[in-house]
C-alpha cells in the first residue's frame, strides 16, 4: 500500500463545511437521523463557526494529523500533498510508487462549489476577528506551517 493524504487550505475547507453542512438554527445538520432539520432556517456563518462544538469537530475530524498520526505517534501515510498546488508532486509520486499515471483531468477533488458574495463576505469578517483567528491558527497549525496557508477572504 502506499498512503497519501490530501490537505486543503484551512480556510477553505471550513468555507465548504459551513455550506456542505446546512446546519439550521438548531444546531442540526442535514445529515443527522431523528431530528428535525429545517433547511429554511440555516444557521448563519459568525454563529456556526463560533461554536465550540464546531471547533472540536474540526479538530477531531479535518485536522491533518487527525489522518497522518497514530494513537502512539507513527507516521501513517507516505505522502502529504496539498491539493491546491502539489499536483505535480502527487502525479510524481504515484506513479513512482504506484505506477499509475494521471492527469490534471483525472482529479477533481477541489470544490468548485460557488459560494455568495453574501456567505464571502461574512466569512471575511469572520476570518478577521481575533478569537477566530487564534482557534484557526491552533487547530491547523501544521497544515499552516508546512504548506504556508494563508486565509485567502
Amino acid at each position: 500500500y502506499f498512503k497519501v493524504c490530501a490537505v486543503r487550505n484551512p480556510w477553505n475547507l471550513i468555507l465548504s463545511l459551513f455550506s456542505f453542512s446546512q446546519t439550521d438554527e438548531n444546531g442540526i445538520q442535514f445529515w443527522q437521523k431523528g431530528k428535525c432539520h429545517d433547511p429554511s432556517r440555516l444557521m448563519p456563518f459568525d454563529e456556526w463557526i463560533s461554536l465550540e462544538k464546531h471547533h472540536l469537530w474540526f479538530k477531531n475530524r479535518h485536522a491533518l494529523k487527525v489522518y497522518t498520526q497514530g494513537n502512539n505517534g507513527e507516521t501513517l501515510v507516505d505522502l502529504v500533498f496539498a491539493t491546491d498546488r502539489d499536483n505535480k508532486v502527487f502525479f510524481t509520486e504515484m506513479a513512482s510508487k504506484c505506477n499509475l499515471v494521471l492527469e490534471d483531468k483525472d482529479l477533481k477533488w477541489l470544490n468548485s462549489t460557488q459560494k455568495s458574495q453574501e456567505l464571502l463576505s461574512e466569512a471575511r469578517k469572520c476570518f478577521s476577528s481575533h478569537p477566530i483567528k487564534f482557534m484557526m491558527h491552533e487547530i491547523f497549525c501544521e497544515e499552516i506551517e508546512k504548506f504556508g496557508y494563508k486565509n485567502p477572504f
